[in-house]
């Protein structure tokens, strides 16, 4: 095993658990119940004088009532059967349902297919000779993407131990967003992972000024960057928009804005730069 260049990739891998055996996930105590006891906790204390401090309850009754009347519909609801051939399976997700028999399964699915209850299952190979360098599982409701840094860590680890470099990492675009390509570089490894087909690191008819890191629109506005966010996959997103004043009034407003106050952009600079550096590289393996 060369262990320089290592490919990943997952599958799931079927549990060992019926969707037909769901079962409803159900609040721990009702409202009413929790009351009573926190009104019971503070007669105590009053019997005790003890200070108590002023509460003040943040809801109406109305709605208090309307969350108990929904929770005892919860406890007094029947789960029917939830397989795939069920019409009723697709309103399942793993928020409102789990199997008893093996908690750690989720609902998954692909597209054209199925819901059932599966594991995520990762494997890393060694591209010289086919060895696996790595296999592990975990909960099949997660992506790709965010398993890419343990999988790393853990195929490196294992590799230093048999003095071993890994330097280039293969995979698909499932693991592709900036958090991980900024993860890899870090630590000297080259990425081969393609960039996300849907993303765009320019936006047509907005220029781009790399100096002020800013858009300007066809009326000559800027739109400077605010602010970085992060995705639930930890892709790092940098976040601009227009000032309110300066599209209020713009002419171009129902073409451009029809439904909002101001221009906003979603960009992640990172994933253009490292796609450069990827096209660069495979530019000096052909050459060589």
């Amino acid at each position: 095993m060369s262990g320089h260049t290592q490919a990943i990739d997952s599958a799931p891998v079927k549990a060992n658990a019926s969707m037909e055996s769901l079962a409803l996930k159900v609040p721990v105590e009702s409202v009413g119940s929790y009351l009573k006891k926190a009104d019971s906790e503070n007669s105590e204390d009053k019997r005790n004088n003890k200070p108590i401090k002023e509460q003040h309850v943040t809801a109406p009754e109305h709605q208090l009532k309307r969350v108990e009347r929904h929770q005892q519909k919860i406890r007094n609801s029947e789960v029917k059967p939830m397989g795939a051939s069920n019409k009723q399976a697709q309103l399942v997700s793993n928020k409102t349902h789990y199997n008893p028999h093996d908690p750690d399964a989720r609902i998954s699915v692909k597209p054209g297919k199925a819901r059932k209850l599966n594991y995520h299952c990762s494997m890393a190979v060694d591209t010289a000779l086919g060895v696996i360098s790595h296999a592990q599982a975990d909960f099949a409701d997660g992506r790709d993407s965010q398993y890419l840094p343990g999988l790393t860590n853990k195929i490196q680890h294992r590799l230093q131990k048999n003095e071993l470099m890994l330097e280039n990492l293969l995979a698909d675009t499932g693991y592709s967003n900036g958090f991980n390509y900024h993860f890899l570089a870090q630590r000297n490894i080259t990425a081969w992972i393609p960039v996300f087909g849907r993303y765009k690191p320019e936006i047509e008819g907005f220029p781009y000024d790399k100096e002020k890191d800013q858009y300007t629109c066809a009326m000559g506005k800027s739109i400077p960057f605010k602010r970085f966010n992060k995705s639930q996959d930890g892709s790092l997103l940098k976040n601009y928009w227009s000032a309110h004043k300066d599209c209020k009034n713009c002419p171009l407003k129902t073409d451009c804005i029809p439904n909002s106050n101001s221009k906003k952009s979603t960009d992640q600079p990172m994933e253009k730069s490292i796609k450069e550096h990827i096209v660069s590289s495979i530019a000096k393996e052909v050459s060589k």
